[in-house]
């Protein structure tokens, strides 16, 4: 919750490689990452499915890749406040309707 001043050095590559693997060849339908996390991610090069010209909106998030059976959304992060809290109830209620027949 809040801010942090991660950087690229601050991260273990090997578990980033990792992170990878498991979004692409994971299980998971939908995988939802905030957008300040996708700036340090695309900063790694580690996440080449980051750079595929494929990202496209699906109602409010935007799809940043999809595969059969798998789609990861830009989502704003959930302690956003102030001028971005209606843009947030509206993605919280995308992504509680994707995940609603899960539950």
């Amino acid at each position: 919750m809040g801010r942090s001043q991660l950087t690229v050095s601050d991260l273990n590559l090997e578990h980033l490689r990792k992170l990878n693997n498991w979004i692409v060849k994971g299980s998971a339908e939908h995988i939802f990452v905030s957008s300040g996390v996708i700036r340090l991610m695309k900063s790694t090069k580690l996440f080449p499915w980051l750079y595929a010209d494929s990202s496209h909106a699906a109602g409010p998030l935007k799809v940043l890749f999809h595969q059969p059976g798998e789609n990861i959304y830009q989502h704003l992060h959930f302690s956003n406040y102030g001028k971005f809290a209606p843009q947030k109830q509206i993605e919280t209620e995308a992504i509680r309707n994707l995940l609603i027949n899960y539950c």
